[in-house]
């Protein structure tokens, strides 16, 4: 890990610490890149991962946080949509300016 790495974020108003880490375990004991808990605020990332695959992982560990807090994740178990284009749409028209925000200043 050459690179200075965001400590905290910012996703749907919620700050979230971000933690590196000599190792990341999934809840069934499989070994993985990084995890992700939006209800209590944190990412934990693999810093000993090349950086290329440091920052895959570390926008999917915030693409989790950023689905559960804008609701749509509540909104995918709620939903009755059948068409996958429909719920596609929804889903980005949601999640648009949430990623809008996240780029502009979500890392403090």
């Amino acid at each position: 890990m050459t690179k200075k790495h965001p400590k905290h974020a910012i996703i749907c108003g919620s700050t979230i610490d971000i933690f590196y880490v000599d190792s990341v375990v999934a809840d069934d004991g499989t070994p993985c890149n990084g995890l992700s808990d939006s209800d209590n605020g944190w990412i934990k990332i693999d810093k000993n991962i090349p950086e290329g695959i440091l920052q895959d992982t570390f926008l999917h560990e915030m693409l989790h946080i950023l689905i559960c807090n804008s609701g749509a994740y509540q909104l995918f178990l709620n939903s009755k949509i059948k068409d996958v284009d429909d719920f596609s749409e929804l889903l980005i028209r949601i999640l648009t300016p949430h990623l809008k925000s996240l780029m502009k200043e979500a890392l403090i």
